[in-house]
């Protein structure tokens, strides 16, 4: 019966039109983000700061730097990709994994999309690897699904967002009040 199942299951999956979501579907790659009055070494380190108070390991998180040049790091998001967000009967989210680089120079930076990555369901007892690259079906229209691209944009731009802020010297992520 399982193995029924798991046939079933599996033809469906590969039923659907596959996507990537790119600057037509909505997800440009990068961003450039104005700063006036900051240099590169300022934004720099700014970065290096907001990293280190985001994320809980930021020695893990960081993936690639050049001083005063650019900042490579990942991150995991477990509640903005959702599917059938209307529905509370089929209601899931889906973790996702982003590689996002920082490029620096004065009075600027570029906010990259390396890569997305979603959580593979298949792992372990089917697949060897615990992450696939973030794709999106497409409905009987043609267009992609709104209700699970809705929230990834709005995340990618709450962190840019954020970090612009925390650059700006505009963020409340200190611990000041102890």
């Amino acid at each position: 019966m399982r193995k029924i199942f798991l046939i079933l299951v599996m033809i469906s999956s590969f039923a659907f039109g596959q996507i990537t979501l790119s600057k037509e579907n909505g997800l440009t790659k990068y961003i450039v983000t104005e700063v006036p009055g900051k240099s590169a070494s300022e934004i720099y380190q700014k970065t290096i700061d907001w990293i280190n108070k985001t994320y809980q390991r930021a020695d893990v998180v960081i993936q690639g730097e050049v001083k005063d040049d650019y900042i490579r790091f990942q991150g995991i998001d477990e509640k903005s990709l959702c599917q059938n967000p209307q529905n509370k009967l089929f209601f899931s989210c889906l973790p996702f994994r982003h590689h996002i680089e920082i490029s620096v120079k004065d009075g600027k930076y570029k906010f990259e999309i390396v890569k997305l990555e979603q959580k593979n369901s298949l792992f372990p007892k089917f697949s060897s690897n615990p992450w696939t690259d973030l794709i999106y079906t497409w409905n009987k229209k043609g267009e992609l699904k709104p209700a699970v691209v809705g929230g990834l944009p709005d995340a990618l731009n709450a962190l840019n967002n954020d970090l612009k802020s925390y650059i700006l010297g505009e963020s409340k992520k200190s611990n000041d009040d102890w």
